[in-house]
Formats: C-alpha cells, sequence, structure tokens
C-alpha cells in the first residue's frame, strides 16, 4: 500500500511524531515516553503505564472508517492511517489499536483484498440491502494483514451506582426476573419515524415489560408522544418505560429484571451485553452492525430480527424475536457462558497486551 500523503502539521498523530523524532535525534538520548494517539481505553493505558518509565511506543487507534478507508486506493486523509508509516520512518515502534472486532474488519478486508471469494465463515455475510470470542476471525484477520493480533478482551467496565435515572432502577425492581428487554440504539444512530413505529408496535405485542431509550437528532425539536404511535404511552402502562435522551445502560443491562437487548449491534454494546451475560434482540442498522449482529447469532447469545427484502423492519418479527429470546433457554445459556469465560479470563488477555508492548520496546531500547 502506498501512502503518498502530505504531512499534516496539526494532526495529532503527526505532532506526536514529531516531538518524538526530536527527542531522539541523538543516539545516546532515551526514546520518548509511551505516546498513545487515540482512545484506547483507559484500562489498557493503565495497564501499560505502570510497566515502564520509557517504554518509546506510539499506540494508534484504528476505527471502522479507518480499516475500510485502508482498503481504497489512496487512504491519505486519516491521520492515523498515515501514523504507522510516520512512526516507522522516525524509527518508532508502532502498534495499531483495533477499536472493533477482529470479525467485522477481517470481514471487510477479505472483500477488499478477496472479491467475489466467499469469507471463511458462511454465518458471517451481509445481505443485498446492507451494503450501501473470535479466535478464528483473530488468526485469518492476521493472515490478512501479515502482523501478530493480539486480543486485548472486552474493555468494559463495571457500571458506577449513581442516584441518576432512579426511577429506572426502581421500575425494575419492581419486575421479575429476566422479564423486560432494553431497547436502544446507542448515541450516533436515529431511528427514522418508520423504524420507531415498527419497534413501537413490535414491543407492544411481544407482550413483554421493556425499558426504551429513543434519542433525536441535537437541535431538532420532536415530541416524543407525536413520534411514537397513537396512543402508544397510554396502551403499555406500566409494563413499558420510555426515556428519551439518555440512560445507564450498564446498570440497566447488570439488573437481574433484564433477560434480553434489543440493540443496534455496536461493538460496545455487544461487548456490554455479553459481560452481564445478557442475550441480544439484534436490529443491525449500518456500518458494522450487520456483520456483529451475525457473530452473536453464529455464538448462539442471541437472535437477529429478519426484515423483509427491502430492508424494513416489521412489527410482527420483531415480537417474535423478542418472545423467541425471552422465552428460549439456549440464547440465555449461550449469553452466561460467554459472561463467565470473560470472568475467568479476568484481565489475562491485557497482560498478554503488555507483555507484548514491552517484548516490543525493549527490541527497540537495544539499539539505544
Amino acid at each position: 500500500m502506498s501512502l503518498r500523503t502530505p504531512v499534516y502539521k496539526n494532526s495529532p498523530s503527526t505532532s506526536l511524531l514529531e516531538e518524538g523524532r526530536l527527542r531522539s535525534r541523538g543516539r545516546g538520548s532515551p526514546p520518548p515516553l509511551p505516546t498513545v494517539a487515540g482512545t484506547v481505553g483507559g484500562k489498557f493505558v493503565l495497564a501499560l503505564a505502570p510497566r515502564s518509565e520509557r517504554v518509546g511506543t506510539v499506540v494508534i487507534e484504528c476505527s471502522f472508517f479507518g480499516c475500510i478507508e485502508c482498503t481504497q486506493p489512496n487512504p491519505s486523509f486519516l491521520p492515523w492511517i498515515l501514523a504507522p508509516s510516520l512512526a516507522r520512518s522516525q524509527n518508532i515502534p508502532a502498534t495499531e489499536f483495533l477499536a472493533l472486532s477482529a470479525s467485522m474488519t477481517s470481514f471487510f478486508m477479505h472483500l477488499a483484498y478477496n472479491p467475489g471469494v466467499e469469507y471463511l465463515s458462511p454465518e458471517i455475510y451481509l445481505r443485498d440491502y446492507e451494503v450501501q470470542i473470535e479466535a478464528k476471525y483473530i488468526d485469518y484477520l492476521s493472515v490478512l494483514v501479515k502482523k501478530k493480533i493480539v486480543p486485548v478482551g472486552p474493555l468494559v467496565q463495571d457500571p458506577v451506582e449513581k442516584d441518576e435515572k432512579k426511577e429506572i432502577i426502581e421500575w425494575l425492581n419492581g419486575k421479575e426476573p429476566s422479564s423486560a428487554v432494553f431497547v436502544s440504539f446507542g448515541s450516533k444512530y436515529f431511528l427514522s419515524k418508520e423504524e420507531m413505529q415498527e419497534i413501537a408496535y413490535g414491543v407492544e405485542l411481544s407482550m413483554v415489560n421493556f425499558i426504551w431509550v429513543v434519542r433525536f437528532p441535537q437541535g431538532e425539536k420532536v415530541n416524543l408522544q407525536m413520534a411514537l404511535p397513537k396512543g402508544f404511552l397510554d396502551s403499555i402502562g406500566d409494563r413499558g418505560m420510555v426515556v428519551e435522551g439518555w440512560a445507564p445502560q450498564k446498570t440497566i443491562l447488570k439488573h437481574s429484571s433484564i433477560g434480553g437487548f434489543v440493540s443496534h449491534c455496536g461493538w460496545s454494546s455487544v461487548m456490554e451485553s455479553m459481560k452481564f451475560g445478557v442475550p441480544i434482540i439484534a436490529m443491525p442498522m449500518h456500518l458494522d452492525q450487520p456483520v456483529n449482529a451475525r457473530l452473536v447469532e453464529a455464538l448462539g447469545a442471541g437472535v437477529e430480527v429478519k426484515r423483509d427484502t427491502n430492508g424494513r423492519l416489521e412489527r410482527e418479527e420483531v415480537a417474535k424475536v423478542i418472545r423467541k429470546v425471552l422465552v428460549e433457554k439456549t440464547p440465555k445459556r449461550k449469553a452466561k457462558e460467554l459472561r463467565e469465560n470473560m470472568e475467568n479470563k479476568g484481565d489475562k488477555e491485557i497482560e498478554g497486551v503488555v507483555q507484548e508492548l514491552l517484548r516490543l520496546c525493549s527490541k527497540k531500547n537495544k539499539q539505544w
């Protein structure tokens, strides 16, 4: 891959690398202090920091958009793609931090490098309308990029107990164990009027308890009651709670009354659901979400709500999948197994990352 790109004088990656180059001009000077470019997670940074006062490496976060752009002929405008080459040009080790799943990354890289060739796992695919735990995927991604891939673990922090949204916890406390679903589609996707209507009718038809977090684009003045089907809030009564704006997702998922998570399958939401052992009712919208949803189904920890041939949600299907996940034993059992597996591993994966970084940096430091 050729990187014929201008130097971005104001980009964070370039300025950090330039600082490292200036510090290391003299052969007798020590390498720069650890440099973290991008949001790589507090747990990861805290694990690395105490290990070495001077490790002299650059950690670059790679987002979904970065991975897609890497597959294009001229990925010039994204500084985090440019950063590894800049680091190498200054003789500074660089580690790319993938803030997404190995299955999604390897899938899209496979599409770019092997067009027309079936992906190694048939359960991971995209439907026509979507074109617009992962050991084997990690191995395959390693083959594709010709680099060692080291899993870092879920990087999900435990919820902090606060008095915020106390009414939600009180509502949950009044419900039977595993009798309610949590409905949320993240902070970056906003449902269309049609999607909101079908989901509303779907949760109503399911006859299960639910908490639904509804968000509207910032700056738009939307009346919640007008956005939902006429009479919806009155008809659900105490069986449902609709919250506008924000709700403590991890606290809700951890609650014993939650038996399912109606989710868009953003990677952070998938990790949180697995950490707390909650099966997923998958409704992917765009980007990496369809691949994440297929992974959830392949693991047996959830069921995807199938759309019609035009990609539209249907209320009957929404209701059917919600009831299925709450009633059937398999998704619950698989979700519980994933949670226990994460608990048993603890910080072992993070420790492995730390050891890899220290090995890389000690190799570099021998040159000084």
